[in-house]
């Protein structure tokens, strides 16, 4: 933490060191602390495009998700949706419906997810995982089910855990 408060001493608008901090304070549950730190964020976000006033929205939509605060993290995503269009964005819009036990809601989400571009890998991964679970699990349909659970592994060979799911 200190590191990023000593990166802000050096350039107070740095979004990279206040995202980083917004990050460390999300990590210790320290959530009014990242959420104020975030706000902050977003308006130097707003100056440097919509790209990165997306990615701050998606934090903040992180943030409120952990805290179960699904209407408010929803608006976050449909927000970066609609500044950027990334797949990352999609992702979390997907985890609040499912939050809500909508599953042909999430389905739907991850589906134009994929179709995006991402800025995490992991992200993406996760999302053909989740597709792949719903397809097996909601659609009955193991040909789509294991084409996603490939395309998992492909992108994140680090996922191969997806094999036992």
């Amino acid at each position: 933490m200190s590191d990023f408060k000593k990166c802000l001493g050096f350039d107070p608008k740095s979004l990279d060191c206040k995202r980083g901090l917004g990050l460390i304070y999300e990590s210790n549950k320290e959530y009014k602390e990242a959420e104020l730190v975030y706000k902050e964020a977003l308006s130097f976000a707003k100056e440097k495009g919509a790209d990165s006033e997306a990615l701050i929205h998606e934090n903040i939509g992180i943030l409120y998700l952990r805290q179960n605060l699904r209407k408010e993290s929803l608006e976050e995503f449909q927000k970066a949706i609609s500044l950027s269009d990334k797949g990352d964005a999609y992702y979390g819009f997907s985890l609040c419906m499912i939050m809500e036990g909508n599953s042909e809601g999430a389905i739907s989400s991850l589906e134009k997810g994929i179709s995006k571009s991402f800025r995490s890998k992991a992200f993406q991964s996760e999302s053909h995982f989740l597709l792949s679970k719903f397809y097996f699990e909601k659609r009955k349909d193991p040909v789509k089910a294991e084409s996603e659970i490939k395309k998992a592994i492909e992108i994140f060979p680090l996922h191969k855990e997806y094999l036992d799911a």
